[in-house]
């Protein structure tokens, strides 16, 4: 085989090392993300829950 050729088979090989490992950050990354924004979603709705029990118990008072 030629060197050229090894040379681009060898680049080849390298590039789908380097995707790969940029496919599996990608995704783990992703995950991450999912899971703080759901995590931040359900804050989000026990804040939203506090303040409508806060603002019932106002409108209570004043009656």
């Amino acid at each position: 085989m030629s060197s050229s050729l090894k040379d681009i088979l060898g680049s080849i090989e390298q590039l789908e090392k380097f995707f790969d490992e940029y496919q599996q950050a990608f995704q783990k990354n992703s995950e991450n993300i999912i899971a703080n924004l759901s995590s931040t979603w359900k804050l989000m709705k026990l804040e939203h829950d506090d303040l409508q029990k806060i603002e019932n118990n106002i409108e209570n008072s004043k009656e």
